[in-house]
Order: structure tokens, then C-alpha cells, then sequence
């Protein structure tokens, strides 16, 4: 069912097309840039503005912030562990983990000390400590607690359009999820062993429970079985989109000028 609402708070007419037939309504927009976007299970997001990472109520009130500009911008963060938000800072090739008020929970996890010097992407696992797709040798890598190898990939193949992307990889569920952006998407178990290889020419991805968010410039659509195409959960008129997160009935969506709350 399609609905139509006027979002003066937007300037636009969100079309709204639901399982549920429930229509989001826009609460809040969040202006200025951002490099990234992020939500945990109990339904606080996360966005990465000026080289400080924010933690915001799902209603869009600042909780606590975060940054370490000695240390390089913020490239990658990952709050799938509500108690444990990963972090990654490329520039000196470094993982974070912070706490559930953002302060560091241990020092920083040198990535050239375990041999990854081009890491590729980087997850929060959960059964403990975190992934890494190596660039060198192509391989799935998982960590645990005390950074033992103990998970690996055979080396993937990879299209030639992956290194003009930036490779998004994260669990949700029972699967690890490895996003090709405007390329493909490939899902593997719990063990970095490959399930299946999907040609979607997405934006972006996030984890939506047991399902996975897909972002397309134009709409947002919640997919879980490779032999459908999902289901469209929000059209969207306005500023092309980058990213979407979604928790708890709270749907926040990052374009290139701000990011935008909306409820049901």
C-alpha cells in the first residue's frame, strides 16, 4: 500500500510503501555532512561527523562522543555489539572498541602486528573479537579475544570494481554479510565459508536483525531470502541516498547534506 506524506519538515513527499502498511513519519533531520551512520540492537544510532563519532537516542538526543584525531579519521564503525562499538581509523591502520559510553575498553588493536596492512573491511563478530577482509591476500580473517587467527577464508575473488568501492562487511544473524558496492553481495556462515553470491547493485547495507537493510539512491528495502528481492520499505523523492539504518521503529537515512529521523 502506497501513501503519500507531506514532510514539511523535509520540504518533500516521502512515499511510503510498508508490510505493515504502517507509513514512517519524518521527526527530525540532523544537518551537515556525515561520513557514516550506524545503529545497535537496543536502538541507538551512530554517526560519524568531522572525525568525532556521536551516539544519539533513537528520538536523535546526543548521548556521548567520541575522537582520537592523533590517531586518524574515523573510517569505519560498527555498533552491532551494543557494549562494544568498533571502530576502525585507517590512516594508521588501527581498530577501537569502546565502551557503551564511548571510552576506549582496551588500548588500540594494531592491524600491521597481525600482517594485515590493507585492510579491505572490518566487522564486530558475534561470537567474539572481529573480522577482517585482508587486501593482500583476499581472505576472511576472524580474531577472537586475544587476537588469535581463528577463522579463515580461502582467498576470494574479487570483480575488478571493488577497489573504486568501499567494501561494507558485517553479521547479522547467523551470516556474515560482505557488500560490493554497485556490484554484488555475497553471504558466507559463521566461519567465513562462502554461501551465496548476489548481484545487487546497491549503495549500501546494514543489518536489520535477521535480515539486512539494502540502500538504493531512491529507496530502502529490508532483504533476507536470495530467491526474492526484498521488500521496499521506504521510496524515497528526495537527495540521493548513502546509507540506512533501522531499529526499534526508527528509521535514520544519511544523505550527502544531512541525516534524517523518521518514526512509526
Amino acid at each position: 500500500m502506497r501513501k503519500f506524506l507531506a514532510a514539511g519538515l523535509l520540504g518533500l513527499v516521502l512515499a511510503i510503501s510498508l508490510p505493515a502498511q504502517v507509513p514512517w513519519e519524518p521527526r527530525k533531520s540532523v544537518g551537515g555532512v556525515s561520513e557514516g551512520i550506524s545503529a545497535d540492537p537496543l536502538g541507538r544510532f551512530y554517526i560519524v561527523r568531522n572525525g568525532m563519532l556521536i551516539k544519539y537516542s533513537g528520538s536523535g538526543d546526543s548521548l556521548a562522543s567520541w575522537s582520537d584525531p592523533a590517531k586518524g579519521a574515523i573510517t569505519r564503525i560498527d555498533a552491532t555489539d551494543p557494549l562494544r562499538t568498533m571502530v576502525l581509523q585507517q590512516d594508521f591502520n588501527l581498530i577501537r572498541f569502546l565502551s557503551n559510553q564511548l571510552s576506549p575498553l582496551s588500548d588500540p588493536i594494531a592491524l600491521d602486528q597481525l600482517g594485515i596492512t590493507h585492510p579491505l573491511a572490518v566487522a564486530n563478530s558475534n561470537q567474539g573479537g572481529f573480522w577482517v577482509l585482508d587486501g593482500t591476500s583476499l581472505r576472511l580473517r576472524r580474531y577472537d579475544h586475544q587476537l588469535a587467527l581463528v577463522s579463515e577464508s580461502a582467498p576470494l575473488s574479487l570483480p575488478p570494481s571493488f577497489e573504486k568501492s568501499r567494501l561494507l562487511l558485517f553479521e547479522s544473524g547467523t551470516r556474515l554479510w560482505l557488500i560490493i558496492p554497485g556490484a554484488e553481495i555475497r553471504q558466507f556462515d559463521p566461519f567465513g565459508n562462502p554461501l551465496r553470491r548476489i548481484h545487487m547493485a546497491v549503495v549500501s547495507a546494514s543489518p536489520a536483525g535477521e535480515e539486512i537493510l539494502l540502500t538504493y539512491p531512491d529507496k530502502l528495502v529490508l532483504f533476507s531470502d536470495p530467491a526474492t528481492s526484498g521488500i521496499t520499505i521506504l521510496d524515497w523523492p528526495g537527495a540521493p541516498l548513502l546509507e540506512g539504518c533501522v531499529q526499534n521503529n526508527q528509521l535514520w537515512i544519511r544523505t550527502a547534506q544531512e541525516v534524517i529521523i523518521l518514526s512509526r
